[in-house]
């Protein structure tokens, strides 16, 4: 099961796979990578082995921004608020490799996301819903080395952090941060993306990890999987 992010929020799902509910986190260490990657095809993700289950061969993705003279300050923007909004939980973020145990990683590239097979998509998550220990995910830049929207670029992360490491559903709220492939979702986001309380409507028609409810408490989902931040 693929999850993609297009300019029309589309996305391609198989819902015959991953479990119907959300899981406790298999890691709390979130690697933001800016620096590129240079990855290999696996039956499975494994971020620590540079394995994805999107790439067919071997696949090299460019830097982000590699040649904006602000670059670290963008950088920090972006990371400044992803820990924003993950503030209230368990989850350790790092912009370099951990050199120990699983994480997720979230590549942010200037390259095409045609290189995985995904046209025009500002993200890419595989569809592991929490059943691997270390996923790798997406964030795509429109190439030339320009920006992406920095609510944009933070809200899919936040998303594919929710999908790839707690298998929570997507969301059918604009500006949610789990809102990634529903219609009315709007990209980019008018302002940063907030996790969603009690009665969050769950998206009927992508909600990427299969569920059997129409509506969930997201901000509980994410503290149950990840835990309270100390």
């Amino acid at each position: 099961m693929i999850i993609g992010c297009s300019q029309d929020n589309g996305a391609a799902l198989d819902a015959s796979s991953g479990p119907d509910a959300f899981v406790g986190a298999r890691t709390h260490t979130l690697y933001l990578n800016f620096e590129g990657a240079t990855l290999a095809a696996g039956s499975a993700d494994d971020a620590t082995q540079n394995l994805s289950s999107l790439a067919t061969g071997p696949t090299t993705l460019l830097p982000y921004l590699s040649n904006v003279a602000n670059r670290a300050t963008q950088i920090t923007d972006l990371v400044d608020e992803v820990e924003n909004i993950l503030a209230p939980y368990d989850v350790n973020i790092m912009v370099t490799k951990p050199a120990l145990g699983t994480y997720m990683m979230v590549v942010s590239t200037d390259s095409s996301s045609d290189l995985l097979a995904c046209t025009d998509c500002p993200a890419l998550a595989p569809g592991d819903c929490g059943a691997v220990d270390s996923p790798i995910a997406f964030n795509f830049g429109p190439g030339g080395g320009s920006a992406l929207p920095v609510h944009g670029l933070t809200a899919n992360t936040v998303a594919m952090v929710g999908l790839s490491i707690l298998s929570v559903p997507t969301s059918a709220v604009p500006n949610d941060c789990m809102c990634f492939t529903d219609a009315n979702c709007i990209y980019p986001p008018t302002q940063q993306c907030t996790i969603g309380g009690a009665g969050t409507a769950i998206s009927t028609t992508k909600p990427g990890c299969p569920t059997n409810a129409t509506v969930m408490n997201e901000s509980a989902l994410f503290l149950a999987g990840l835990g309270p931040h100390t």
